[in-house]
């Protein structure tokens, strides 16, 4: 008997296994689009604050990033975004004649904390290069608590600033998001 096609049934078979498949990989396909959210983020702040040293040096003066909501003043959480200032009289907020140099917005998927020696609103680097006694973890947590793809930022005195493997924190163990 020659045939040329498929009965009814094997459509119907060939569809629910491929619904099956599909229903099972969503899951992973989100943990994976979160994770990289959350990768980009950990680079951005990375990034900034290697931008900020790099402009407290070549200006000569305090470039502070503190936390800001609107990205046009300091305040807010840091879930929400951060800016970057010229922070002439080093207070760590910025003020009226104070320049902003950068800011950023966090995804909303996305939740931040800093823990810091000093100051949680604020870091400041000097013309130095480093910070003013701050030094700290920025986590990034998915909004959903997956630890398995949570990340740190470490920020040392001398402004130096580390990415630990995923799902760790700067000693290695795991992390914990609230």
């Amino acid at each position: 008997m020659d045939r040329n096609g498929f009965t009814l049934v094997e459509l119907m078979i060939v569809s629910v296994i491929l619904m099956i498949l599909l229903l099972l990989s969503i899951p992973s396909f989100k943990n994976l689009t979160l994770r990289h959210k959350i990768n980009g983020q950990a680079n951005d702040l990375f990034s900034m604050i290697y931008l900020a040293r790099t402009e407290a040096i070549k200006r000569s003066k305090v470039v502070s990033i503190c936390k800001s909501a609107d990205g046009q003043n300091c305040g807010g959480n840091w879930s929400l975004g951060w800016l970057m200032f010229v922070d002439l009289n080093q207070d760590g907020a910025l003020d009226v004649g104070e320049t902003v140099v950068d800011a950023a917005t966090v995804d909303t998927q996305v939740i931040i904390n800093w823990s810091a020696f000093g100051s949680d609103n604020y870091i400041r680097l000097t013309p130095r290069g480093i910070t003013l006694a701050q030094n700290g973890t920025f986590t990034l947590c998915p909004h959903n608590g997956n630890n398995d793809i949570a990340r740190t930022v470490v920020v040392s005195k001398l402004a130096r600033v580390r990415l630990p493997e995923i799902g760790t924190d700067a000693g290695g163990n795991p992390i914990m998001c609230n």
